[in-house]
């Protein structure tokens, strides 16, 4: 999936694209792999 990114300041307004990678399912939790400039990843799950 692609997504566009946006940062706007007083001075300028700036976009990029991102993109989720990857989304795994553990049956217990799901693991989301989130890439743009950077990256990231997402853990969702039930805890106590």
């Amino acid at each position: 999936m692609i997504f566009e990114c946006t940062n706007q300041t007083k001075q300028k307004k700036e976009t990029w694209t991102g993109r989720v990678t990857s989304i795994i399912n553990y049956g217990s939790h799901y693991e989301i792999k989130i890439e743009s400039r950077s990256g990231i990843m997402v853990l969702l799950g039930k805890t106590t």
